[in-house]
């Protein structure tokens, strides 16, 4: 029936209902198809690094954090196809406690952080290392036991780790190719001490070379700046811990000069 205006008021709730319908049905399509967009705008000579990510059935979407790809897997990856990433991700990729769940961290979105899954073996590796400088179990490593030891070891570890003329990362042959103790920082000493469970005074060059064996993997991945290949000052590495790997409300202080 048409009203006094000769409009078709049954005919425009059938378009509106078909309309509806087709929203609807487009809805439910990209619900049951993964999605993928960078965070900021992708540039192919610095791609993004953080990505927001539908996956088929989960609802909202998750910020996966590719800070430690490093440039070639970076460049791969966005030049993958959607299956393809779909499938790097799902290999490559798990789910980070921020606060940890034994220490009741809870599984929820403010507490997660999506990572690759080399990086958080050696976030994990760091936290192991803690836990042995202070004689604790890892689950007892809380934030300022981090900031505590990266602030006396991560000095001496960048030092050691970067070539003295570029401040460029050496590779691990020539870190552990140190034969005089004499030159390194007392200080350095006494904590690979603490780590290896001795006394200061008896610590040997091979006790600083095991000591840099561990390390080195874990400041690579996760303190290298891949711009310049150098070591982030400390100060950056705490920043990228912060908004990565601790808890939201227990994050290291960062002293300001």
């Amino acid at each position: 029936m048409a009203d006094r205006h000769g409009n078709n008021r049954q005919g425009r709730k059938i378009n509106k209902g078909r309309r509806n319908n087709r929203i609807s049905r487009n809805r439910k399509k990209e619900q049951k198809q993964f999605r993928i967009y960078p965070q900021a705008q992708i540039n192919w000579n610095s791609p993004a690094r953080t990505a927001w990510v539908y996956w088929p059935g989960k609802g909202e979407p998750l910020l996966y954090r590719l800070d430690f790809l490093d440039n070639h897997e970076l460049r791969n990856f966005w030049h993958m196809d959607h299956d393809q990433k779909a499938e790097y991700l799902s290999s490559k990729f798990n789910r980070h406690h921020r606060r940890p769940r034994c220490q009741r961290g809870p599984t929820v979105k403010g507490n997660l952080s999506q990572v690759d899954i080399c990086s958080h073996n050696c976030y994990n590796k760091i936290i192991s290392a803690v836990a042995c400088w202070k004689g604790v179990p890892n689950e007892k490593v809380f934030t300022k036991d981090i900031s505590n030891f990266l602030r006396r070891v991560y000095p001496h570890l960048k030092k050691l780790m970067s070539r003295s003329e570029s401040e460029k990362l050496k590779g691990m042959d020539a870190v552990i190719d140190q034969k005089n103790l004499k030159v390194l920082n007392p200080a350095f000493i006494v904590s690979v001490a603490r780590w290896s469970k001795i006394r200061p005074q008896a610590v040997h060059v091979l006790d600083v070379s095991r000591f840099l064996e561990y390390m080195y993997a874990p400041i690579k991945r996760l303190a290298l700046d891949h711009d310049s290949d150098k070591l982030k000052t400390l100060e950056e590495l705490f920043k990228i811990l912060n908004d990565i790997w601790l808890p939201t409300d227990e994050q290291i202080k960062i002293r300001r000069h």
